[in-house]
This record gives C-alpha cells, structure tokens and sequence, in this order.
C-alpha cells in the first residue's frame, strides 16, 4: 500500500504543479503497435514475479497465503481487464493500453492484505474489482481529471497504482478491524504487533508459552487497529501530495532548466538517439529518396552529374 500510494499521489501532484499553461498537443505523446508489443514482455514479468514481490516481507504460512492470494487477484484483475476493455472501447475492441497496465492491478489491490485471510474468492473478487476500476480510469477517469485539473498522467499511475493502492488501504482497514484471534490464533499478534497485550501481563505469557516470538504490544482492540490503519493511509496520501507539489515548485526554478515544447516526449533532447528513417521523394530524373545523410549525399551527386552534363 505504502509503496504504490506514495509513489502515484507523489507523481501526480509533481505532474499538477508543473503542468503547462496550457495544454500543448505533439504527435510525439503515444506509442506505436510494435513498442507495445514489446511493452507487453515487462507486463509477462511483473504478472509472474508479482507474487514474490507481494510475500517476500512475510515467512511461514503467511507468505504461502500471500503468493496464492497475489495469483488469484492478478488472475481476476486479468480476465476483468480484457473483458472490461471490450466493453469499455469502441467497436468492441481490446486496448493495449488497458491489457498492459489493468491486467497488473490486482497485485496492487491485494498487496496490503496478501498474507491475511481473505479467503480465495475474497482474492478473485478484490482483483477483479481492481482490474475494473482500472480501466474505467484509462478510459474515463484520466481524461476527465485532465479536462478539469490539468493533470496530465502520461503513464497512468492513478489507474494502476493510486486507485487500487487506496482499494487495497480500504481493504486493509477492513480486514484489521474483522481479524480475530478465533481465526488466526496466536499469529494474529505477528499480523498487528500492537493488539498483542501489554508487557507484564498474564495473557501475553500464556501466548509467548506457545509463541515465544511474540512482542509486547499495545493491547489494542481490532477497531482500534483499523483507525490506525486508516490514519496511516491518509498520512501517506498526504506526504506524497505535500512532498510531490514542493518537489514540482522547486523544479520549477529556471535553475533547473525547462524543456522546449518542441522536445515534449522527444527523447533527442538529451539522449542519443538512433536517426529517423523518414523518407523525402524529390523529383530528380525519377523518384529519389532521401534518408538522412545518405539521401543528401545521394541527391548532391546527382546534382553534380547534372551540372557536367549541361
């Protein structure tokens, strides 16, 4: 929760600070098929790896219950997507953009809850529902934020990573304040450290009799619990929007430099690039065409030849 919230809701408000004045349309901004095509080998990857991303903090049972939740809940946000970008789109088509990027959120959506017990068909529906509203957020959301604010999300970090990182914080809110010690046993108190009891007292000895691992805690009830988590959600919220708009200010500065319109999502401002291939036809006894250095090259010797002949 904590990783997908603040880095989204930092980037936006950076984006929102430092948007332009007005909006400047560039042919550069898009991808074409072949980019997205290979685009979606990274989209392979993360969907694979996704589940030991989501268990690698956890051990024992609890990291089986996050793996196995993680592929559930990228399986629903998976098949959500697909079908949601049909409906969604005109004619009825797919969008590469929603398959790249939708397919993944629910890796995000269960990332907060992935060890605890939401049960199969709580994985499938918490994806599921996360590959649904991330689609709904490329296809209406962006655009209509973009209409109203300005904010322009290039990569659409709200839709994969904002969105379905706050779902996953709601979930967990939820889920600590439901969680009992009926349903998970003395395992609860590694779940939520503060809801083991206080130190000194009869009813942590008898857990630490059977769990020694267990910490003194605070004692808190699961409601309790569930206020922090919900604190800690929106203190989160809040310091990557805080942190984010300073950071765009201070980018700002004319210190700092500012690209051209003209190198908008033009890489050749600052990277070598390979040249374009385009081609320019001019009439010069026929069709000639002309590619780079080459083609001017080849046009000046004709020019010569000419020029001998007359």
């Amino acid at each position: 929760m904590w990783i997908h919230t603040f880095g989204a809701y930092f980037g936006l408000a950076l984006s929102l600070t430092m948007r332009r004045q007005k909006d400047i349309d560039t042919k550069n901004e898009g991808s074409s098929y072949n980019s997205d095509i290979f685009a979606m080998i990274g989209t392979i990857f993360l969907w694979l790896f996704w589940p030991s991303f989501n268990g690698a903090m956890a051990t024992g049972d609890d990291q089986h219950r996050a793996v196995i939740n993680t592929v559930l809940s990228l399986t629903g946000s998976c098949i959500f997507s697909f079908a949601a970008s049909s409906l969604m789109c005109p004619e009825n088509k797919f969008s590469m953009v929603h398959v790249q990027n939708a397919s993944l959120a629910g890796g995000v959506a269960v990332g907060a809850i992935a060890d605890l017990m939401i049960q199969p068909f709580g994985a499938l529906l918490i994806g599921s529902l996360a590959g649904l509203l991330s689609t709904a957020g490329y296809v209406y959301i962006s655009p209509f934020l973009q209409r109203k604010i300005g904010l322009h999300d290039t990569c659409g970090v709200h839709n994969l990573h904002g969105m379905p990182g706050v779902m996953a914080g709601f979930i967990g809110v939820i889920m600590a304040a439901i969680a009992t010690e009926d349903q998970y046993g003395n395992s609860l108190y590694q779940q939520y450290p503060a809801r083991a009891p206080p130190e000194n007292s009869s009813l942590l000895r008898d857990i630490r009799d059977e769990m020694l691992s267990i910490e003194p805690g605070q004692g808190r009830t699961g409601q309790e619990q569930a206020l922090y988590q919900l604190a800690a959600l929106f203190t989160t919220i809040g310091i990557a929007v805080v942190g984010g708009a300073v950071t765009g200010v201070v980018l700002r500065i004319p210190f700092f430099g500012k690209v051209p319109n003209e190198f908008l999502f033009d890489d050749s401002n600052l990277w070598e690039v390979p040249e374009n291939e385009e081609k320019d036809q001019t009439n010069v006894d026929g069709s000639t065409h002309r590619n780079g250095t080459g083609g001017n090259t080849a046009t000046a010797g004709i020019e010569m030849s000419q020029g001998k002949r007359d």
